[in-house]
């Protein structure tokens, strides 16, 4: 396609197909086993075409990852106007984020990037900014502005209370999973979400 000043464009999609191929590609082989080389061949562009869009690996991964968290409040209300608005944001929050983690290439992919996180320190880096940071911020923003409306607790930071939150609705049942086992007796998505959410905001 061409502007009406004559310069090339990419087609709308270009983007999304190289995040989609990116995504597939780090998820089932971890981030140190894919070259670029492999990454444009998957998404059926040339390097110069990717690069255009992310000019290293390390800003493909991170907007990869960006993207899978920006899908966790996706569905909840921009901003909450009572405590019930903000209690269904929380919920559909928690109900995103163990959707994701609970998926076994995503558990599988946890698992590589915790087995090479000393050898390749950027990986883990770029990981713990733009996936667990990230999340927790996120999170941390919607009680923090529910905090302010009256209808969050306020005796904690509104992050630390999301770094809280996040790990009750991991539970064991995350370890369990790093570890490439099944809790026994483990919690349901539903339960994970609404039992966490209770030990915190209860009332």
């Amino acid at each position: 396609m061409e502007t009406p000043d004559g310069e090339e464009t990419e087609e709308p999609s270009a983007r999304t197909r190289l995040l989609d191929a990116a995504r597939a590609e780090f998820f089932e082989h971890g981030y140190s086993a894919v070259t670029t080389d492999r990454l444009a061949q998957a998404a059926r562009m040339s390097k110069a075409t990717m690069y255009r869009h992310y000019p290293t690996k390390q800003s493909l991964f991170a907007a990869v990852l960006n993207r899978e968290t920006q899908r966790f409040a996706a569905g909840g209300p921009a901003h909450a106007s009572s405590r019930a608005e903000f209690l269904a944001s929380l919920a559909i929050f928690g109900r995103n984020f163990l959707r994701l983690i609970t998926d076994p290439q995503v558990q599988r992919f946890g698992r590589t990037m915790l087995r090479y996180a000393e050898t390749y320190p950027e990986s883990a880096e770029l990981f713990h900014a733009h996936a667990l940071r990230k999340t927790r911020r996120d999170l941390g923003a919607i009680i923090g502005e529910a905090a302010a409306k009256g209808f969050a607790r306020t005796d904690m930071p509104p992050e630390r209370l999301a770094g809280h939150l996040l790990s009750l609705w991991q539970g064991v049942e995350h370890a369990a999973a790093q570890l490439g086992r099944t809790e026994e007796g483990g919690r349901d998505i539903e339960t994970r979400v609404r039992e966490g959410i209770e030990i915190l905001f209860p009332g």
